[in-house]
């Protein structure tokens, strides 16, 4: 036989890994392959024991043998798959093949049969390792890691103890990759008292200081197991030679992680490159494709749509079947906006018309929204008349305007009804009776001529605020009559679908609402005032910042709108339900005391009142209140929480009521 230089490597690689497991295994030689079980194992029927498997040595001729071990070695066979021929492949060739590779291709590959990885895992397979990570030019293999655990550590995205796929901290000193949660958990301080000990492992991100070394940080499942180990010892001696190898062994690793950092940042930015042009390329194949199909370029003029980027962004090339599966997607997305855009044309001409208007304030806000407008039968008829994709003219527009009007004026009515729902319904309740005397005695304000007459419409008095259940950023406000109109008029900024998207608020009474306690509360400042209850907001609007709170303690008083002083005690008085509730459900003992109480005769509100400048955030806050289980501000100043103790528990502050941050 004639021996190439193929099997001449071969027979010496195979021969280097023996001597290998020889210094690994002793003298036993290395461990032998796993036998694969056959259907010659399966025990017989009514027996508990299994068939015997013939020897490999035995020799028979009988027909029955053979054809037994050719199907058993056919199935072996098969068995492995299409990469078998790997295990059997030369080695130059193999190595070859990986230089094509990278670490994670291998990763894969011996994760994909026994064989594979019996092979792929072993000492010998360090010259393909190697190959395959000079390809992408990547530094050394650190002498603490195996080349697996490498290449593992280096391109794999799973947390090492929770096995997530969300991994937020990469720390290359440690090689280690965590989530968020686990980081937390596994990630701390530990005080010993020898400052040896603290050199044994590197902290995270590398950060020492000699100053304050008890603040360093260690990833525990490895730190604690050094401390043990370390006072384990004994001998004096070994503790120092144990300190000595780990001091190198770290500042080895100190050395070598910048560089691996490096490399990776360097790697992911080359990759994200390669990404962003695939996503590219397929973007303009697609829009190619869909050109050839008739499609202009506004059609495809498609943004901050998260359906159509998952479709065309994408860091793979489009195949024939991909195109097959994602056209009838797209397609359906551009029908889509097309409406769109039609939408958008006819809230233009609506803008213009609009601004062309000559009513007052609340006529103009009277007016049907963006989203109320598509509702009105005369303009939906028109996405019914033409197809979506065609322009929407101004000849269009004029014709459709003369028959809105009767849907114009029913919205306005309807609005209008909704608003005097809400504020009836709060009228029919029993309201507390306000004696003439504490309406004049206490008068504040003298009534102007022009204030108004009592046949003030019910929804311009200072009495009327509103409520909105949409959109959801504005459901706990308190809104004036104005402000609750400009609202429904408001479009929704964040949607793709521009202004055709906002929610109708006409003849939908659950979606207006009215406060009881901001009508109670109005009618009372207003007696407190000297004014009547049927005092216009405007004149209310005028005095501006004028208002303030006398119940307030004497440090905290501000002064406020007439609306910012209804939302003060709406908040003061939800805080003294909400305490009380959470003390009743935890059962504690606590002194609460409702110094906003209505049913008190004390003075509730003033104008030209004083406006105290004092601090009031700060790192203070009310441990009475926490440890009740009771919300309150917290990052307040020293002073206010001073104050709140005060005022809400009637009590002289004690040094254990105050919690600092």
């Amino acid at each position: 036989m004639v021996t190439t230089r193929s099997s001449t490597r071969r027979q010496s690689y195979v021969e280097e890994a023996d001597k290998e497991n020889d210094h690994a295994g002793g003298a036993t030689g290395p461990r032998p392959l796993k036998r694969a079980k056959t259907d010659i194992q399966h025990k017989q029927a009514g027996h508990g024991k299994a068939l015997p498997i013939p020897s490999v040595a035995t020799t028979t001729n009988s027909t029955t043998t053979n054809a037994a071990k050719s199907s058993s070695a056919k199935k072996a066979t098969s068995s492995h798959g299409k990469l078998s021929q790997l295990i059997n492949m030369p080695v130059d060739i193999f190595i070859e093949i990986a230089s094509h590779l990278t670490p994670l291709d291998l990763l894969h590959m011996a994760r994909s049969s026994k064989r594979l990885r019996q092979n792929l895992m072993s000492k010998h397979s360090r010259p393909i390792w190697r190959t395959a990570r000079n390809s992408l030019r990547m530094p050394d293999c650190p002498p603490d890691m195996s080349e697996p655990q490498y290449a593992h550590f280096t391109f794999t995205k799973n947390c090492y103890v929770c096995d997530k796929i969300t991994v937020q901290t990469i720390e290359y000193a440690l090689r280690v990759r965590l989530c968020k949660r686990c980081f937390k958990k596994h990630f701390g301080k530990h005080y010993v008292n020898d400052e040896a000990v603290y050199n044994l492992l590197p902290s995270y991100k590398g950060i020492k200081s000699t100053a304050d070394f008890k603040q360093w940080r260690y990833y525990m499942p490895y730190f604690l197991p050094l401390v043990k180990k370390y006072v384990a010892f004994t001998s004096e001696a070994e503790r120092v030679r144990f300190c000595v190898e780990r001091n190198e062994a770290v500042a080895e690793i100190y050395e070598n992680s910048p560089q691996l950092e490096v490399w990776y940042d360097r790697f992911q930015a080359r990759k994200r490159a390669a990404d962003r042009a695939l996503a590219e390329n397929r973007q303009k194949d697609i829009n190619a494709r869909l050109r050839e199909l008739g499609y202009t370029d506004e059609d495809l003029h498609i943004r901050f749509d998260r359906r159509w980027d998952n479709l065309t962004d994408r860091p793979c090339e489009l195949n024939p079947r991909a195109w097959k599966s994602i056209l009838p997607k797209l397609e359906a997305v551009i029908v889509e906006w097309w409406e769109i855009r039609r939408k958008d044309r006819i809230s233009a001409h609506y803008r213009e018309h609009l601004e062309t208007l000559t009513c007052d304030q609340e006529e103009k806000l009277l007016m049907p929204s963006f989203g109320d407008l598509f509702l009105l039968p005369a303009i939906a008829e028109l996405s019914l008349d033409d197809p979506p994709r065609m322009k929407f003219t101004a000849e269009q527009w004029q014709a459709a305007l003369a028959h809105v009007q009767d849907g114009i004026t029913a919205h306005k009515v309807n609005l209008k009804a909704a608003c005097l729902s809400s504020l009836g319904s709060v009228r029919q309740m029993l309201l507390p009776d306000i004696g003439e005397d504490r309406r004049v005695g206490r008068r504040q304000i003298q009534i102007p001529e022009s204030v108004g007459r009592p046949d003030l419409p019910l929804m311009r008095r200072a009495t009327s605020f509103f409520q909105l259940s949409e959109p959801r950023a504005y459901h706990y406000r308190i809104l004036t009559y104005v402000e609750m109109l400009s609202m429904h008029n408001y479009r929704e900024h964040w949607s793709p679908r521009s202004c055709a998207d906002v929610k109708s608020l006409a003849g939908r009474k659950d979606k207006v609402s009215c406060n009881v306690k901001s009508v109670l509360l109005a009618e009372l400042f207003l007696a407190e005032l000297g004014l009547p209850n049927w005092a216009p907001m405007t004149l209310m609007e005028a005095f501006g910042n004028e208002f303030s709170c006398q119940r307030c303690h004497p440090f905290i008083r501000r002064k406020k709108s007439w609306k910012a002083l209804m939302e003060h005690y709406v908040d003061e008085l939800d805080f003294f339900e909400r305490s009380s509730d959470t003390l009743r459900v935890n059962n504690k003992t606590l002194k609460l005391v409702n110094d906003h109480d209505l049913n008190d005769v004390e003075e509730l509100c003033t104008v030209d009142g004083q406006n105290e400048d004092n601090a009031q955030t700060g790192n203070y806050y009310c441990a009475l209140c926490s440890d009740a289980g009771i919300r309150w501000d917290f990052y307040m100043s020293l002073e206010v929480v001073t104050a709140h103790i005060a005022s809400k528990h009637d009590k002289d502050p004690e040094v254990d009521d105050f919690g600092r941050h």
